[in-house]
């Protein structure tokens, strides 16, 4: 079975081709009425008739469908939709009535990213700002992440002030550049409901951070907590280890930058397992994960780019 065909089999695909002349290359339109795994169960006119498809199909859904063959006991139809189904970011842009493009796509995965509410003139203002200062998708990101703390790029001094803000994330300045930039991650707030707070502290040449929700005024809840060790080790180069708590239970994993460290550091981390449970923490096992590109406290801020839904609008 082809993944954009719907396959109607046994007695009642004879009756049908009878009723509805179903010679190949006649278009037809039929809805969705019910769909269980591969079964689907189809309207075309009056007729209600049982087929099989391997495209995910929704009841109500409307398809126009061509006859690609009628044998006997067996009809096999080609979805021909005019309209095929939206990307979840381009039909919110839709929505918000702004043209699909890729740089609108990003800064909307950005801003959901964030926690951030969707309208039309967030996004057109985040669009203007790209455009003047021609910010890069990492700048761009950054820019995003200002705004739930209430901090927004409007000029060339602030311009280079996230230029500098970006390096410092990506250990690109001297240990007496970070200071300000490190003062300012710590008295900054997120303004965002579900967003997160970043502390940094450094610790030799190493760094570390802790994401946090809420207003930082109310107490620290481990389970709204994410801790991150940045370190740089001699032999491993750059390792980031990342722990959450989550129904009291540890949950920790290491980031190398080779399937080389990967592979040691695998066979290894089970001694910090063992060590681990022996000092009273309940915890399955450490991922070691590889990244092949260079990462940021921002990577480790999650929201959920991909699942868009009506109660993110605000138009």
């Amino acid at each position: 079975m082809k993944l954009d065909s719907i396959n109607v089999t046994s007695k009642i695909s004879n009756q049908l081709q009878q009723k509805l002349s179903l010679m190949p290359g006649k278009i037809i339109k039929a809805q969705v009425i019910k769909s269980e795994g591969n079964q689907v169960l189809l309207q075309l006119g009056n007729n209600l008739l049982k087929a099989q498809t391997k495209v995910l199909l929704n009841p109500g859904d409307r398809l126009k469908l061509q006859v690609e063959s009628a044998q006997p006991n067996v009809v096999e139809l080609k979805i021909v939709n005019d309209t095929p189904r939206l990307k979840p970011e381009d039909a919110a842009l839709v929505k918000l009535g702004i043209r699909p493009q890729e740089e609108m796509n990003n800064i909307l995965r950005q801003m959901v990213k964030f926690n951030l509410p969707l309208s039309q003139a967030a996004i057109l203002e985040l669009y203007s700002l790209i455009k003047g200062f021609k910010l890069t998708e990492d700048l761009t990101q950054l820019a995003v992440w200002l705004k739930t703390v209430g901090v927004k790029v409007e000029s060339e001094k602030d311009f280079q002030a996230l230029e500098g803000l970006q390096k410092f994330f990506e250990r690109e300045l001297a240990d007496n550049e970070e200071s300000r930039f490190i003062t300012f991650l710590n008295e900054s707030e997120n303004n965002i409901y579900g967003g997160y707070n970043i502390y940094c502290w450094p610790l030799a040449e190493h760094h570390i951070f802790l994401l946090t929700q809420g207003s930082k005024r109310e107490q620290v809840q481990p389970e709204k907590c994410k801790l991150l060790l940045q370190l740089n080790s001699r032999n491993f180069e750059e390792l980031w280890f990342k722990i959450e708590l989550s129904k009291q239970e540890l949950k920790a994993g290491i980031i190398c930058n080779s399937d080389k460290y990967q592979a040691i550091l695998a066979g290894e981390v089970g001694w910090l397992c063992q060590a681990l449970v022996s000092a009273g923490y309940k915890i399955d096992d450490i991922a070691v994960e590889v990244s092949e590109t260079k990462l940021t406290i921002l990577d480790f801020i999650t929201g959920q780019p991909y699942r868009l839904f009506d109660i993110n609008y605000r138009i």
